[in-house]
C-alpha cells in the first residue's frame, strides 16, 4: 500500500480511496490511516461493504 501511495503522489494524486467487505478485514485499512465514509448493510450473506478514503497530502 505504502508503495502504491507513494506512485499516486508522484503523478499528483491527492486522495486515494478503496473499498473492502467486511469479511476482508477492514482493520487493516483503518491501521494505515484510511478513514470509512461510507457503508452498505447487508451486503452478500450478512456481510457489508466499506468505502475508505485517504488524503495523500
Amino acid at each position: 500500500m505504502h508503495k502504491f501511495e507513494e506512485a499516486a503522489k508522484t503523478r499528483g494524486g491527492h486522495v486515494a480511496a478503496l473499498n473492502t467487505y467486511s469479511f476482508q478485514t477492514p482493520g487493516f485499512y483503518e491501521n494505515l490511516g484510511y478513514e470509512a465514509f461510507g457503508t452498505i448493510d447487508g451486503y452478500g450473506h450478512g456481510h457489508h461493504k466499506h468505502f475508505f478514503r485517504k488524503d495523500l497530502r
